[in-house]
């Protein structure tokens, strides 16, 4: 089965980074449909930053404890913009 938008990530789709702060972060990239790049970042301490790489109205970047531009630093980082 392949891999959804919204659905658990696998292991092979994600490693552990430390980010600039020196937080573990687990970073998960998967494509998805016609190519679509999603991204998922987590950290220990409840913050994310989830969506795809290529953001629209339908599918949107979402972030939680963290700002609209540090969350669109991470999609930049690791989406290759």
């Amino acid at each position: 089965m392949a891999w959804m938008p919204g659905d658990d990530w696998r292991n092979d789709q994600c490693h552990t980074e430390i980010d600039q702060a020196g937080k573990v972060a687990e970073v998960c990239r998967a494509v998805y449909g016609r190519g679509d790049v999603f991204l998922g970042v987590y950290w220990d301490d409840g913050a994310e930053v989830v969506g795809p790489c290529k953001a629209t109205d339908r599918w949107p970047i979402e972030y939680r404890q963290m700002s609209r531009a540090e969350a669109l630093t991470w999609v930049e980082a690791y989406c290759g913009w």
